[in-house]
C-alpha cells in the first residue's frame, strides 16, 4: 500500500506544484511570456517527476514492490481518464 501511495506522489508532488505556479503566473507577467514559461514550467516538472520516481525507488530498493509502485503511478497520470468514465455511468 506504500508503494502505490508512492508511485501517486511521484507524479502528483509535481503537478500540484506546477499548478501553484500556475496560477501565480498570470498576476506577475504579460500574457505573450505565459506560454513561454508554461514550457518550461512543464520541462521542470517532468524533470521533478523522474527525479522522485528514482529517489523513491532508491529509497525503498530492497523491498519495492513494482506491481503497486507503477500502478500507482499509472493510476496517477490517467486519473482524469477514470473521472471521466465514472462520470459518464453516474
Amino acid at each position: 500500500m506504500l508503494h502505490f501511495f508512492l508511485g501517486c506522489s511521484a507524479y502528483l508532488i509535481p503537478i500540484s506544484i506546477f499548478v501553484v505556479y500556475m496560477c501565480l503566473i498570470p498576476n506577475v507577467i504579460n500574457y505573450r511570456e505565459q506560454a513561454c514559461l508554461f514550457f518550461v514550467g512543464n520541462f521542470i516538472k517532468l524533470i521533478f517527476a523522474v527525479f522522485l520516481i528514482w529517489f523513491f525507488v532508491f529509497l525503498y530498493s530492497e523491498n519495492i514492490s513494482w506491481f503497486f509502485y507503477l500502478s500507482g503511478l499509472f493510476f496517477s497520470l490517467k486519473g482524469y481518464l477514470l473521472l471521466l468514465i465514472f462520470k459518464r455511468f453516474m
